[in-house]
């Protein structure tokens, strides 16, 4: 279309980055942050999009005392100051943040509502671009559609399969979850007893007509797969012995994982991005 043109001949160096699992009660999850801005500055390098999904926190703290939401509500605080202390990124850069499974929203099923706006009221006031999403969520950019869904689905599937064989790989076991969302066009294939959803707004979790891209933010492992037309990720957990995310380019509709390696004894850290795996089946 005139638009995928439009994209590949103006827009080619565009990247979208998405982060899962960005645990801000985490001592690391700041730095890693910073280091990740460092080097976006450093590079004159300013991503359109950066995609942060829950868990924002390590534990549920639905039903914790006021000091543990008064917690989670000072680590937002802390990541408007890291942010706005970036002026160029806070300046060009739109924030969507999507919660996960233990953040604090008004219901705990599908489909999730956007986080709290009592929690995060810095950094509604410090960025000006940022959008709190509910899960899913979809973002349209020109004829481009991605939907962003975060759910630890990989291990709610594995507990309520009928038989996996004893020798299947990590690699099948993604592929058969991609092929499972994909050909039943819904991001919850399972029954109400064992994912509730809102029956209202089960819309939102269909899948027809497929997307561009489909974000399955899962803390399973990273990977990528190309399925009937439809580019689907996992960008893993943010933190482990590096800070790993993934990037998203429209002009190619393909994504790269993307490291930031940190270098203490040089004072320094190092970013390096690299096609994963990349499965192009069809059926």
């Amino acid at each position: 279309s005139r638009f995928s043109v439009r994209v590949r001949e103006e827009l080619p160096d565009l990247h979208f980055f998405f982060l899962s699992d960005v645990w801000l009660d985490h001592p690391q999850t700041l730095v890693g942050l910073q280091k990740m801005f460092d080097n976006c500055i450093e590079n004159s390098f300013i991503p359109k999009l950066i995609v942060l999904c829950g868990n924002f926190t390590r534990r549920a703290i639905s039903h914790g005392n006021s000091r543990d939401i008064q917690n989670y509500q000072d680590n937002f605080e802390a990541l408007a100051d890291l942010i706005a202390s970036y002026p160029p990124i806070a300046r060009e850069t739109h924030f969507v943040f999507v919660p996960g499974p233990l953040d604090i929203t008004v219901n705990g099923t599908l489909p999730r509502h956007r986080l709290l706006s009592s929690l995060v009221a810095r950094l509604q006031a410090r960025v000006p671009k940022v959008h709190f999403a509910t899960n899913p969520c979809r973002i349209k950019f020109f004829d481009q559609e991605i939907v962003i869904f975060r759910d630890d689905i990989m291990s709610r599937m594995l507990r309520h399969v009928v038989g996996v064989k004893p020798n299947v790989d990590s690699e099948t076991l993604k592929r058969f979850l991609v092929q499972t969302i994909l050909d039943q066009g819904h991001l919850s294939p399972l029954t109400i007893s064992i994912q509730p959803t809102l029956s209202d707004y089960d819309h939102s979790l269909r899948l027809y007509p497929l997307p561009t891209v489909l974000v399955m933010a899962d803390k399973y492992d990273r990977y990528k797969i190309t399925y009937t037309g439809c580019h689907v990720l996992n960008p893993g957990s943010f933190i482990g012995n590096s800070y790993v995310f993934a990037t998203y380019k429209p002009a190619e509709a393909n994504s790269e994982e993307w490291y930031v390696f940190p270098v203490e004894s040089l004072g320094i850290s190092l970013i390096l991005g690299c096609s994963i795996l990349d499965m192009d089946f069809e059926e």
